[in-house]
C-alpha cells in the first residue's frame, strides 16, 4: 500500500460515507441474474470470517472505529481492512474491506466492501470515489445483513454504532 496509513484510510472510509450517503447507490443493478449468482458467490467466500477471529488471523485490521451516518438513520460498522488486497485489482470474492456491526457484546459479519486505487465495476455498478490523501474508489455489498437502501448502498438504517 502506498504511502496511506492504516489509520487515516479507515478515517477516509468512515468519511467517504458523509459524501456518498446521498447519492442513492441503492442498486437496481443488484435484481439481475448475473449480479445475484455474484453475490451469492461472496456470501459462500466470506462465509469464515462470521469469526472476526479467523479475519484478523487472514490479514484484516481495525482501529474499532465504528462509522454512522452523519446524514441520516443507520450505519456501517466497523471496517476491517485488508491492506495486502489493496491494488489495481478488484475480485469480487476477495473483499478487501469486511464490515462487522457489534450486537451483545459480540461482532457480526453484514457487509463487504470493495477498495481499489482504480475506478472499477462490479455487479454492474460503478464505485464511487473517496477522498482522502491518494484517490481510492468504494463499492460496499450488503451480503450478510438485509438493507433497505439497496444491497450495494453505502449506509444501512438497520446497522447501529454501539453508542447509539
Amino acid at each position: 500500500m502506498s504511502q496511506l496509513t492504516r489509520r487515516s484510510l479507515l478515517r477516509m472510509l468512515g468519511a467517504s460515507g458523509a459524501v456518498a450517503a446521498g447519492s442513492g447507490l441503492a442498486s437496481a443493478h443488484s435484481e439481475h441474474s448475473e449480479a445475484r449468482k455474484q453475490l451469492a458467490e461472496v456470501r459462500r467466500a466470506t462465509r469464515k470470517y462470521h469469526d472476526v477471529r479467523t479475519a484478523i488471523a487472514d490479514g484484516y485490521l481495525t482501529d474499532n472505529h465504528c462509522v454512522s451516518n452523519p446524514n441520516g438513520d443507520g450505519a456501517m460498522g466497523f471496517h476491517y481492512v485488508n491492506p495486502e488486497l489493496i491494488d489495481g485489482n478488484v475480485d469480487h470474492l476477495e473483499p478487501e474491506v469486511l464490515v462487522y456491526e457489534q450486537r451483545g457484546g459480540k461482532r457480526h459479519l453484514v457487509a463487504v466492501e470493495y477498495l481499489s486505487t482504480e475506478p472499477f465495476t462490479l455487479f454492474g455498478h460503478e464505485a464511487h470515489p473517496l477522498h482522502g490523501e491518494d484517490p481510492h474508489y468504494a463499492l460496499h455489498a450488503w451480503v450478510w445483513k438485509g438493507n433497505p437502501n439497496g444491497v450495494l448502498a453505502n449506509f444501512n438504517p438497520n446497522v447501529r454504532c454501539p453508542s447509539e
